[in-house]
């Protein structure tokens, strides 16, 4: 039910802002949305007849990429990474809301998310921050709630390529 309102919030906010576009438009985004990005354009693309170009990769990559070009119309990603690479939007869409999990392999219970701190677990992974906006998510909930201090030496730092 989620997946289907991001897609239809997000091919509404396409058919709205690309009005203006030549008929050839290129849409960006990280890696990790390339499954919804790929059903919105083919979507897109049955409505209008227009073609999309759709280029995916880490965000440093798509920024770059944004600053360089000048031929990208459209970028996804989060808000506070755009805020600090120096781009200007003409305007930011909202089209969803993240949500951080604890996930697990089998056999191990937690409980709970200070059941991270006990000794069965020895090894935490989460994206590395500077490249991943799961990341700086995950360590900035794990300063946040003071569990960075019990779990330091536990997490690994891991390189998201798409």
């Amino acid at each position: 039910m989620k997946r289907k309102l991001l897609v239809s919030l997000l091919l509404s906010l396409l058919l709205a802002t690309t009005e203006s576009f030549a008929a050839e438009i290129t849409i960006a985004s990280g890696a990790g949305y390339k499954r919804p990005v790929l059903e919105i354009t083919s979507l897109y693309e049955k409505k209008t007849g227009n073609r999309i170009a759709a280029v995916f990769g880490n965000m440093g990559q798509i920024i770059s990429q944004v600053n360089m070009s000048g031929a990208v119309s459209v970028v996804l990603g989060d808000r506070n990474f755009f805020d600090l690479s120096g781009l200007e939007f003409v305007e930011y869409q909202p089209v969803g809301q993240g949500e951080l999990v604890l996930a697990y392999r089998k056999g191990l219970k937690p409980g709970s998310i200070e059941g991270i701190t006990g000794k069965d677990i020895t090894r935490i992974g989460l994206p590395d921050s500077d490249k991943a906006i799961y990341g700086e998510a995950a360590t900035e909930f794990l300063q946040n709630s003071a569990l960075i201090k019990n779990v330091r030496e536990k997490l690994l730092k891991l390189s998201i390529t798409p």
